[in-house]
């Protein structure tokens, strides 16, 4: 397929095109799994077709010039698998909320939205009966 052939299929299918993107990376970072464009749109419905993080609709992430894409929860780049059970929706764009979550393991579809990393655990406290 020709270079301009390629960007009009592209242009045409870019939910398919973004899912092709994803499993190369996956692949070339030796990470596994996949997902199809059909099992990311049902995933987006699942979510009222909103952004997870900010709530926003498709249509007001469009007004926004932003769109609503696939974010792996647990980023590929450290070891996060391919899989429609490790992706979430999240807006991108100018202010969008995949582009200030980055590589960080977030995960938004509990509602809670609080980085792993972050979480104070020093503020748990375990009773372990003694006998």
């Amino acid at each position: 397929m020709g270079t301009a052939a390629s960007r009009a299929w592209r242009l045409a299918n870019p939910e398919k095109a973004r899912a092709n993107s994803h499993k190369r990376k996956a692949r070339a970072l030796n990470n596994g799994g996949t997902w199809t464009a059909a099992e990311w749109t049902a995933l987006k419905a699942e979510h009222g077709n909103r952004c997870v993080a900010c709530h926003k609709t498709e249509q007001e992430l469009e007004a926004l010039g932003r769109t609503l894409v696939p974010d792996h929860v647990q980023a590929l780049a450290t070891d996060g698998y391919n899989n429609i059970s490790n992706l979430q929706p999240l807006c991108h764009g100018i202010g969008g909320c995949n582009n200030s979550k980055g590589a960080k393991h977030i995960d938004y579809r509990s509602g809670v939205g609080i980085p792993y990393d972050t979480l104070e655990m020093s503020k748990v406290v375990i009773q372990i009966p003694m006998e």
